[in-house]
């Protein structure tokens, strides 16, 4: 599932794609991904002018102007398996969105959504989620506000979106590998040191891989920025090979989740 430095690349690519542009066609090819038919979404939105992308977490706004107020805000999550492509001409995708000058997009779904909603709505949907980790918002100590009782694991605690929002399997996996953390040991077991480690590795992490293109696959045909960060993974994705430092990853269940960690680095209290 794409996170959120894999969102915000999306964000600043179709910023760069779709600002400005002018809806000319809405197709479906997996209708059941939008929350109303979408013959209505199409003659509703076409016409309509993208004015800006908004990010929060992982999911996206497409604000467009010169709509129905109920339909001005185009929420996307992509959830499993989900992705965007951008093309100058039309290819099959779950959602396909045309623009003037002959521009299309993408939105590769999986399990994810397409929601057409007001601005209330929107602002409604995302209150329930947590501070922007790159945001002036966030400090290191509302992890150990948040969870310094929990009796879950700390990866749980990471990839839980109502206290910070955006982190997901995968960074919350090199978050605790630079932490030093085994990610089934339980909140309540972290000391201060612990809590303040995390906290400021949370950030610095997710800023590199942002400005690194994420771990997602390319974008459009020019595309070479999306997926830079891959070479700076530590354990994510690498399953029997060295892990940064000098052990080798390996991957348990934890929270529900396939989680890649480094015993020699990431110590088990079991």
């Amino acid at each position: 599932m794409p996170e959120l430095p894999e969102m915000e690349n999306y964000r600043r690519h179709l910023s760069a794609w779709l600002n400005g542009r002018t809806i000319t066609a809405l197709a479906a090819e997996r209708p059941k991904r939008l929350n109303h038919p979408v013959n209505t979404l199409h003659d509703v939105l076409v016409g309509g002018r993208i004015q800006s992308i908004a990010r929060r977490g992982k999911s996206l706004a497409i604000h467009v102007d010169g709509v129905q107020p109920s339909y001005c805000e185009l929420y996307i999550h992509l959830m499993l398996g989900g992705r965007i492509t951008l093309s100058y001409e039309d290819q099959p995708g779950a959602i396909t969105m045309g623009l003037d000058e002959t521009r299309w997009v993408q939105f590769h779904l999986g399990l994810g959504r397409m929601d057409a909603m007001s601005a209330a709505e929107l602002d409604q949907r995302w209150r329930k989620l947590g501070v922007e980790p790159l945001s002036d918002q966030y400090h290191p100590g509302l992890w150990r506000e948040a969870y310094h009782s929990a009796r879950r694991p700390i990866k749980a605690c990471l990839t839980d979106q109502h206290v910070v929002a955006g982190i997901g399997n995968v960074y919350s996996d090199e978050i605790l590998y630079k932490a030093k953390l085994y990610p089934g040991t339980p909140a309540y077991q972290l000391t201060f040191q612990d809590w303040t480690r995390v906290g400021e590795i949370v950030p610095a992490v997710l800023a590199h891989a942002v400005e690194s293109g994420g771990v997602g696959d390319p974008i459009h045909s020019e595309d070479a920025l999306s997926g830079g960060y891959r070479v700076f993974l530590q354990v994510h994705y690498r399953a029997g090979q060295p892990c940064g430092a000098h052990g080798v990853v390996t991957t348990s269940e934890i929270a529900g989740r396939t989680t890649y960690w480094c015993p020699e680095v990431q110590s088990s209290p079991l």
